[in-house]
């Protein structure tokens, strides 16, 4: 393991010292696990109009994971280029397919609750929330104000407390000291309960402007039925 944590043991890690089965809507030399260099790039590059979208997603191999209590962690995640109305979500999900989060027929098409970067004309926000896969406005979303700075790692820390409550704290420092965001949402859904799956994907849907957001990450953790990392 790349990062100290407190001994236990995670469910689920991905160093990238090889591919444990990732999958690519569009690989690009943006959008792949690179075990050379040993991160995922990831690209989420959206279009409205049929144009280019990226996103990838993976199968923790866990079966579907607690409706209650999970921690997800993102590793120094640094994002190397930004566009307006870009809208990363990094998601534990039930969707099975890379395809990007949001379709006609729904946001995701399933079981989500997602840790997102949004950034918009002239504001960054980091959103909290979840959905079942009905339309965008589904999910109580919170959110807070914090720009990230391209070329930063950030440590993104993702929990679900309770069948109706999730954390996000997210920080330049890998114990979250000084946190840029940490806020709780206590309008989960106890029904988005049917999750196996990581995915970062963008917002796509006619109507929506496009964005892009390229980064990438050095390792990726998960455990299931604890509220603290091990």
């Amino acid at each position: 393991m790349k990062f100290a944590s407190g001994g236990g043991s995670w469910d689920f890690e991905d160093d990238f010292t090889t591919d444990k089965g990732w999958s690519f809507s569009d690989p690009s030399s943006t959008n792949k696990v690179d075990t050379t260099a040993e991160k995922l790039y990831v690209d989420t590059t959206s279009s409205n109009t049929g144009g280019t979208n990226r996103a990838c997603s993976i199968d923790m191999g866990l079966g579907t994971v607690s409706a209650t209590n999970w921690v997800f962690e993102t590793l120094m995640y640094r994002i190397t280029t930004q566009a307006k109305y870009a809208n990363n979500h990094m998601s534990i999900t039930a969707s099975t397919s890379a395809v990007p989060s949001y379709s006609t027929t729904g946001w995701n098409n399933a079981d989500t609750i997602y840790s997102s970067i949004y950034h918009a004309a002239t504001t960054q926000r980091q959103n909290l929330g979840w959905t079942t896969g009905g339309s965008v406005g589904d999910g109580d979303a919170i959110t807070n104000t914090a720009a990230i700075v391209t070329g930063t790692d950030y440590y993104w820390l993702t929990i679900r407390l309770s069948a109706t409550s999730a954390s996000q704290k997210v920080s330049a420092n890998s114990d979250y000291s000084s946190p840029i965001t940490d806020q709780t949402n206590t309008n989960i859904g106890s029904t988005a309960n049917t999750m196996s799956n990581i995915k970062f994907g963008n917002l796509v849907h006619t109507g929506f402007s496009e964005g892009a957001q390229v980064g990438n990450i050095d390792e990726i953790k998960f455990a299931d039925g604890v509220t603290t990392p091990p």
